[in-house]
């Protein structure tokens, strides 16, 4: 048997294998960035969800409603501590009436309130609170 009889035979079937290979690897492919581009439009989605879930819980006007903490009792029962989105504020004796109001605008606006506490001497309440936005 002498291989050179066979040469055609033998160059036809690695032909026939390198383009079967070839298109096994061609259709892989683009199976592969196919199911990449799905997983990236995905992510796009949540990613643009994600912003505007942002837009709707993180109010633009959230810093003057913080500052309205602020004028709700007088200067000298106030003790305002804030550091970029952190913020610590110490309510000393306040009437009810004064509680009563700056407890409901407190609840009213859309902090993360880390530690509270109230305590109570006599008719007078003294609150720290500690929160972030």
């Amino acid at each position: 048997m002498n291989i050179t009889q066979y040469k055609n035979e033998i160059l036809l079937i690695v032909s026939i294998l390198i383009l079967t290979f070839a298109y096994l690897f061609k259709s892989h492919t683009i199976e592969e960035l196919e199911s990449n581009k799905a997983n990236n439009i995905k992510s796009a989605l949540e990613i643009k969800e994600a912003i505007s879930l942002k837009n709707i819980w993180e109010p633009k006007d959230i810093v003057q409603k913080i500052d309205k903490l602020k004028r709700l009792v007088s200067s000298n029962q106030l003790e305002w501590r804030k550091s970029g989105k952190k913020l610590n504020i110490k309510f000393k004796n306040m009437e009810t009436k004064e509680f009563n109001r700056v407890l409901n605008q407190i609840l009213t606006t859309p902090i993360q309130i880390k530690e509270i506490k109230i305590e109570q001497n006599h008719q007078k309440y003294t609150m720290e609170l500690k929160c972030k936005y």
